[in-house]
C-alpha cells in the first residue's frame, strides 16, 4: 500500500522531532525519518528513501521480517535489540520498537520504527545471561508444537505434537477451557488464563514457563507461547507453540540446576553489576561482589554470613514466604522496587532478579542480580512532574482563550447595541450622548486588550501580580462595557460600596470577574420586570467580600449547585449563555486563592459573593 500524498507531506514533520523515528510503507521501504535518526546512523535522505530497511541495514538479524509483519498485523511494542553501523562507523546494540502506522480510519499503511541506545546495564544482563546460558547443562531437544484458537468460533486447533505434550488422543476434540485445565492448579493455570484475557481484550503476547498435568496425571513443564491476531481493531485468533522442557527444569524439584564453574566466577567478581549469593534454606550470604559493597557501603567482610533480608525490606515483595514459594514454582524471583538500607544509613530503591542455583557440591544456592534504580526512579517523578506541568499550562491556555472570547465579547455585543441606539436615535443631544459612550468602550476595549497583552508576555498565570484596586474604578469600567445592555434592559444599579474601599487582584482578572457575574445578572431577568443589582462589600477577617444581588430568575441549588461553576454546563434555556462565564470566574478567582459562595432560589434572584484574600 502506498501512503497518499498528504501523509507523504505530513511525515516531513518527523524531522523535527527530537527521538529517533522512522516510517516504513507495507514493502518495508523507507518514507521519511527523523533528523535524529538519519545522523544516528550517517545516512543522507536522499540516498535511502525508497529503499528497505534490508538495504539500508543489510546485517540485520533474520527475525526482522517477521516482526515487521507482526507490526502490520496490528502488534504494538515490538521490541528487537540489533547491532548496526552508527555514524562513527562503530559497530553498536540498539533497541528497536516497531509498531503499526495506521491512517485516519485504523487501516496499517506501515510500520513506525523508534531506536533507543542499550543502557549499560541492560548489556551487562544480557552477557550475563549469555553467561549462564553457557553453563546449562543441556539435556536433548525438547518436543514442541503449534496451536491456534479462534476467538470468533471458540475452536482450537492443536497440532499433533501438542497432543502428545497434552497426552490426548488426536481424534478427541479440546476446547480452550479443557487445554487451560491441564495446566497445574493455581500459579499455572491463573497465569494462562490471565494471559489469554490479555491477549484477547489488551493485544499483549506472552511467553511463559508453566506446570502441566498431562490426562494420566503426569506432572511437566512446558514453555508456552501466544500471540494475538487482529482485524478491524478486534483480536480475532491467537496462535502460539508448546515446548516440553521438563529436563531443562528438573521434574523432580521443580529446580533450575546450574553449575558454576570458574568462568562464571570471574564474571562475578569482576561484574559492574552489584550480585550476591545466599544460601538457601538459612537465607545467608555466602559471596558479595565488589560492585554491591560499592551500592550498599558495605564491604564484602561486613556483609558475608550475614542475613540478607536484613539489608533489604522484602515486605514489599510478599514477605519470604511469598518468595520461597516462587523459587519453588519457577525456579527464580524478580523485584522492580524494594528498599535496601546503606551503611551510611540513606535507603535507596534497588531491584532484584534471583535464580536458583547449585554448585560442586549439589548444595542449593540463589544468585541475585541487585541494582541501583534510585536514578530512574528520579527520572519517572520528574517526567511525571513535567506531563503534570503540561497538562496544567494546557488547561491554563484553553481557559485564557476562554477568557479573551468572553471579554471582547462582551465589548463587541455592547458597540452593537449601541450602534443600533445611534442609528434610530433622531435627537442630536441623545446621539451625542450614545457617540460618548461608545469613545469611552473603545477606550475600556483598549484596556481590555493591553491587559490581557499583558497576561500573554507572562509565561505562568500564578505570575500575574496582583494590584491594590479601588473596587468602584473597576465597577465603573464595567458599567461602561456593558451600557449597551444596561439601557436597552433598563437595568437599575444599586452601588453600596465605599469610593475608598480597595481589593487585591489581577485587575484583568477583576474586569473578567464583573463582566460575567453582572451581565449574568441581566441576562438572566424576570420577563416583564426590570433588573436590578445591589452591589455591597465588606471586610470579613482575612478577605474583602464583595457582594453582587439581582433580582433575576433565580438557580435551582439543590439541582444544579454541582454543575453551576463547570465548563459548558447551563442552568436553563434562558438568555444566549454557553456556559462558560462562571467556569472562567471561578478559576480565576482560584488562581487568586480566593474563593466564592452562591445563594438563591427559584424565582427569588441570586446573590453571588467573591472573597478575595487581603495579603
Amino acid at each position: 500500500m502506498i501512503p497518499s500524498p498528504k501523509t507523504v507531506r505530513n511525515t516531513s514533520l518527523l524531522q523535527q522531532l527530537p527521538t529517533s523515528i522512522a516510517l516504513l510503507d507495507t514493502d518495508f521501504r523507507l518514507i521519511d525519518a527523523s533528523r535524529h535518526w538519519m545522523e544516528k546512523f550517517g545516512l543522507q535522505s536522499s540516498d535511502i528513501k525508497g529503499k528497505t530497511i534490508f538495504e539500508i541495514f543489510p546485517r540485520l538479524s533474520n527475525d526482522w521480517k517477521t516482526r515487521l509483519e507482526y507490526a502490520m498485523d496490528g502488534l504494538k511494542d515490538i521490541q528487537i535489540m540489533d547491532r548496526v553501523k552508527t555514524s562513527k562507523q562503530i559497530s553498536e546494540n540498539f533497541i528497536w520498537n516497531l509498531n503499526p502506522w495506521k491512517d485516519g480510519y485504523g487501516n496499517e499503511i506501515g510500520v513506525v520504527i523508534t531506536v533507543k541506545e542499550v543502557p549499560k546495564t541492560k548489556e551487562l544482563q544480557l552477557e550475563l545471561k549469555r553467561t549462564k546460558n553457557l553453563l546449562d547443562q543441556k539435556g536433548k531437544i525438547a518436543r514442541i508444537g503449534s496451536w491456534d484458537y479462534s476467538v470468533i468460533t471458540d475452536e482450537l486447533f492443536l497440532a499433533p505434537a501438542v497432543r502428545e505434550i497434552f497426552n490426548v488422543n488426536n481424534n478427541s476434540k479440546i476446547t480452550l477451557d479443557m487445554a487451560t485445565g491441564f495446566y497445574r492448579q493455581g500459579e499455572s493455570r491463573r497465569c494462562i488464563q490471565e494471559a489469554i484475557q490479555n491477549a484477547i481484550h489488551n493485544g499483549l503476547p506472552w511467553n511463559e514457563n508453566l506446570e502441566l498435568l498431562q490426562r494420566d496425571g503426569k506432572r511437566i513443564w512446558v514453555n508456552t507461547i501466544g500471540r494475538p491476531k487482529f482485524k478491524d481493531g478486534k483480536c480475532t485468533r491467537i496462535i502460539g507453540t508448546v515446548q516440553d522442557i521438563t529436563e531443562k527444569m528438573n521434574s523432580d524439584t521443580t529446580k533450575v540446576v546450574q553449575t558454576i564453574g570458574s568462568n562464571f566466577e570471574d564474571f562475578f567478581d569482576f561484574s559492574p553489576v552489584g550480585m550476591v549469593i545466599t544460601d538457601y534454606k538459612s537465607g545467608k550470604i555466602l559471596n558479595c561482589n565488589e560492585a554491591l559493597s560499592s551500592i550498599t557501603g558495605y564491604t564484602k567482610e561486613q556483609m558475608t554470613g550475614k542475613f540478607f533480608p536484613r539489608f533489604v525490606n522484602l515486605s514489599a515483595a510478599g514477605g519470604k514466604s511469598k518468595i520461597a514459594k516462587c523459587l519453588n514454582e519457577k525456579g527464580s524471583f524478580k523485584i522492580d522496587r524494594v528498599v535496601l538500607g546503606t551503611e551510611s544509613g540513606e535507603n535507596i530503591i534497588i531491584s532484584i532478579k534471583s535464580k536458583l542455583l547449585t554448585n560442586s557440591l549439589n548444595e542449593t544456592q540463589v544468585l541475585s542480580v541487585v541494582q541501583d534504580v534510585s536514578p530512574v526512579n528520579h527520572q519517572i517523578k520528574n517526567l511525571k512532574t513535567r506531563i503534570s506541568e503540561f497538562e496544567i499550562s494546557q488547561e491554563k491556555l484553553v481557559n485564557f482563550a476562554h477568557m479573551v472570547s468572553h471579554n471582547l465579547k462582551g465589548h463587541a455585543t455592547n458597540f452593537s447595541l449601541l450602534l443600533g441606539f445611534l442609528k434610530q436615535e433622531t435627537n442630536e443631544r441623545e446621539r451625542n450622548k450614545v457617540v460618548s459612550v461608545l469613545c469611552e468602550g473603545a477606550e475600556h476595549l483598549t484596556d481590555t486588550i493591553k491587559g490581557l497583552r499583558e497576561i500573554v508576555s507572562i509565561r505562568n498565570n500564578e505570575r500575574c501580580k496582583k494590584e491594590a484596586i479601588t473596587l468602584n474604578d473597576a465597577i465603573y469600567k464595567t458599567e461602561q462595557r456593558l451600557a449597551g445592555l444596561v439601557k436597552r434592559q433598563s437595568v437599575k444599579i444599586v452601588n453600596e460600596i465605599p469610593d475608598s474601599l480597595k481589593v487585591k487582584a489581577v485587575p484583568v482578572y477583576l474586569d473578567s470577574i464583573l463582566g460575567n457575574c453582572m451581565s449574568n445578572a441581566i441576562r438572566y431577568r424576570k420577563k416583564f420586570k426590570a433588573p436590578v443589582l445591589v452591589l455591597s462589600a465588606t471586610v470579613q477577617g482575612k478577605y474583602t467580600v464583595l457582594s453582587i444581588e439581582d433580582n433575576g430568575i433565580g438557580i435551582d441549588m439543590a439541582k444544579d449547585e454541582e454543575k453551576l461553576f463547570a465548563l459548558y454546563k447551563t442552568l436553563n434555556n434562558e438568555g444566549d449563555s454557553q456556559g462558560m462565564g462562571l467556569y472562567l470566574t471561578k478559576y480565576q478567582m482560584d488562581l487568586m486563592k480566593g474563593k466564592i459562595e452562591v445563594e438563591s432560589a427559584i424565582g427569588e434572584g441570586a446573590t453571588f459573593k467573591f472573597y478575595f484574600p487581603n495579603n
